[in-house]
């Protein structure tokens, strides 16, 4: 065994878990060194969930599809009837969600046509998975 290692637990840093100027370090580093990071998280935001407004998304919208197979994310996206705009469903994990879907009862061959609003979103707990969702939501949502 090394030397001062018995008591050393790996992981995966994470910006939640770290200083502003340590984020910016790493940053700096695989950017000079031309390295791509395994994980996309040393450039997402961290977001103070005190600040974040439950309605953050009610004057944007995001492609059903986007949220369809996100299941890393604990995101679930379907259809109670299969080609109707209003029976798309959001469910997020650690999160109250209220989806408002666009259209009154319009007929849509497939998810990939339907855009959908959040009206309100509440995170339950806050941890590394949470504010990722919240930096998914942002980078893939639109203004109306």
């Amino acid at each position: 065994m090394l030397m001062g290692v018995e008591d050393f637990t790996p992981g995966i840093a994470h910006p939640m878990e770290m200083k502003e100027d340590e984020v910016l370090l790493w940053q700096k580093y695989f950017l000079e060194h031309d390295l791509e990071p395994a994980f996309c998280q040393m450039d997402e935001p961290v977001y103070d969930p005190e600040k974040l407004s439950e309605n953050r998304y009610e004057k944007k919208w995001i492609w059903a599809s986007d949220l369809e197979d996100k299941k890393e994310f604990g995101i679930r996206c379907y259809w109670t009837d299969p080609h109707y705009a209003n029976s798309v469903k959001l469910e997020i994990k650690d999160f109250e969600v209220e989806l408002v879907p666009e259209g009154e009862m319009e007929y849509f061959p497939q998810i990939s046509d339907v855009w959908v609003t959040i009206r309100r979103i509440r995170p339950l707990t806050w941890n590394r998975r949470t504010n990722h969702v919240i930096a998914y939501l942002d980078e893939n949502s639109k203004e109306l």
